[in-house]
């Protein structure tokens, strides 16, 4: 199995363009143009595109999103925990692919919001034993 993150960003308010909006930037960095999306300002692995549309803290080490565990729970099921963080500003999928070169990513459909608490989410699929990969989905709706 291949676990990644997806973001997607709908840009609201987002004077520069940056996927970014105005608000956001202005909370974490002083003005509505002060971020550069593509630099990780707190070193964590994380860009600060994919730290807002994550809803971490783009400027504290210890705030990212993070990868997925899994624990199979029988035959055919899979048990996925995502996060922590989660949150219920954002929506959580799975997605899942049988080709990794030429395969087309497929949303299990869950768009399950996070937990208000920041703890984990749990989303369980149903594998039908074949050979697929799988990869986590953080939207902002």
């Amino acid at each position: 199995y291949s676990y990644v993150n997806q973001y997607e960003a709908p840009p609201t308010g987002d004077s520069d363009g940056d996927g970014m909006p105005d608000w956001w930037e202005s909370q974490y960095f002083g003005g509505a143009t002060n971020a550069d999306a593509h630099t990780d300002s707190d070193a964590d692995g994380a860009e600060n595109l994919e730290e807002y549309i994550a809803d971490t803290d783009p400027t504290d080490a210890g705030s990212f999103f993070d990868n997925v565990v899994t624990n199979m729970s029988g035959a055919g099921v899979m048990s996925l925990t995502i996060g922590p963080p989660t949150t219920n500003s954002r929506v959580y999928d799975v997605l899942w692919c049988t080709d990794l070169v030429e395969g087309t990513w497929t949303e299990f459909g869950f768009d399950q919001p996070g937990n208000a608490d920041g703890s984990a989410l749990q989303l369980t699929v149903t594998n039908d034993l074949g050979l697929k990969f799988y990869r986590t989905s953080v939207k902002v709706p």
